[in-house]
């Protein structure tokens, strides 16, 4: 695998295509490299170790997107205390992954034991209103990041 002194725009440029996948390596900032696809795409990631001495990689942005390899740089270079003191950036992308929406939530609220238990009334306009109005207006953002703000919008949009 390539090391460069400096991983820098113009470095990365240099670099093209091969058979496989291979990495070029920042030696100015260890974990910070570059990788090149067969492709011809090139991405940027930091390389770390979790808590659990997991060795990982986390992509940092595109080659030639919408930052620049400085401000990717820096990225990398605030994830390196963060990281140090237990923060696992895999992971926390992957709950995001994982995290409800609030269409998902409320599913999970008209199929339980405790909506069953409402009145036929009931359930029939809060259904109502979470097909007419929560469903359009909320249903695809991600619950746990809800904020109050996006919540007095939509409590708005449906008076």
């Amino acid at each position: 695998m390539p090391k460069v002194r400096k991983l820098t725009k113009s470095v990365a440029d240099k670099f093209g295509p091969k058979s496989s996948r291979y990495y070029v390596w920042d030696e100015s900032l260890s974990g910070f490299g570059l990788v090149v696809q067969p492709t011809a795409k090139k991405t940027y990631c930091y390389q770390y170790r979790n808590s659990h001495g997991q060795s990982r990689r986390y992509t940092l942005g595109e080659h030639g997107g919408k930052l620049t390899t400085e401000q990717i740089r820096k990225k990398a270079e605030a994830l390196k205390p963060k990281i140090r003191d237990g923060y696992d950036p895999l992971a926390g992308k992957q709950a995001e992954k994982e995290a409800l929406t609030v269409a998902q939530l409320l599913g999970l609220y008209l199929e339980s034991a405790k909506f069953g238990e409402k009145t036929e009334a009931t359930r029939k306009t809060d259904e109502g209103r979470v097909k007419r109005h929560l469903l359009p207006l909320l249903g695809k953002k991600i619950a746990n990041k809800l904020t109050s703000e996006e919540i007095k919008t939509a409590s708005v949009d449906i008076e």
